[in-house]
């Protein structure tokens, strides 16, 4: 579902929706857990997210960029 819902952010208008539906903060807060499919596909979306500038803001407060980078560390340092 999080796969399909990076797909629907492509489009601008869907993003504003997301953003004014408060989904952010959910997306954000699956970055905790630990299933590896979700953590794949939840940092695409929010980069989608991220195109628009409130939506980064947003994701900014919520120290959403931190766990992606600690997502990408985790990742390369299991290579």
């Amino acid at each position: 579902v999080v796969g399909a819902l990076g797909e629907c952010l492509k489009f601008e208008h869907n993003r504003s929706t997301l953003r004014r539906a408060e989904g952010i903060p959910h997306l954000v807060n699956l970055l905790n857990y630990t299933y590896p499919p979700l953590l794949e596909n939840v940092p695409m979306v929010l980069r989608e997210c991220a195109e628009d500038p409130e939506s980064m803001r947003i994701i900014e407060q919520l120290d959403g960029v931190r766990l992606i980078w600690s997502l990408l560390k985790k990742v390369a340092c299991s290579w």
